[in-house]
């Protein structure tokens, strides 16, 4: 899956892009830099330019090819991943998470496009609903259980502009800037292991 852009993807085809902000808009995703954590774009290298200096490092072999704007990174679905030096502890109550994606027409079961979820109920990820192909939701787990969105469908081989918000008392998700799902939720999000993209559990 190519990924472009900021923001990180997972188990698609490309990545161009990767964003993650401590912060988040209840009415949209966010279009500024202010509270960005960590933004990786892709283009040609692993550098984060949120000026965090928490630069990715790549498992496996990814591939830098053409994406949405520039270069992106590419996942073959069945072992290189990005991983980034941080569990984005701070993420809580609020947050956004935004990425470019283009997803390929066939996935493993339960694709990761990105993330930092673990086993113990604890932190978020943008994930395929088992064996239904590119429909994906957004989760976070609270430290007892895990909270879901409803289950969105991405298109194969196209780039689509993917964000998820998460405030006090809703989870929200965007694609291309419409909204897609909107739902009450409770609880904070508990911290989770290192941030990825397209890494296979």
């Amino acid at each position: 899956m190519p990924w472009s852009a900021p923001l990180v993807v997972t188990t698609l085809a490309s990545a161009a892009a990767l964003g993650v902000a401590s912060t988040a808009s209840a009415a949209e995703p966010a279009t500024d830099r202010a509270g960005l954590l960590l933004e990786y774009r892709l283009d040609g290298d692993l550098q984060d330019s949120s000026g965090a200096g928490l630069h990715g490092r790549a498992v496996g072999a990814p591939a830098f090819v053409a994406g949405h704007e520039g270069q992106c990174l590419s996942f073959p679905g069945d072992g290189p991943y990005l991983e980034a030096p941080t569990n984005l502890a701070t993420l809580r109550d609020s947050f956004t998470v935004e990425c470019w994606v283009k997803p390929a027409a066939t996935q493993r079961p339960y694709a990761d496009i990105l993330g930092n979820q673990h086993h113990s109920f604890s932190g978020f990820a943008i994930q395929q609903d088992g064996s239904q192909m590119n429909h994906y939701y957004v989760t976070f787990g609270t430290g007892t259980a895990w909270i879901y969105s409803r289950t969105v469908e991405l298109r194969a081989d196209v780039w689509q502009h993917l964000a998820a918000v998460k405030t006090p008392g809703r989870l929200r998700v965007y694609i291309d800037g419409m909204l897609a799902d909107s739902r009450a939720v409770e609880g904070d999000m508990a911290s989770g292991d290192k941030f990825f993209a397209d890494r296979s559990e």
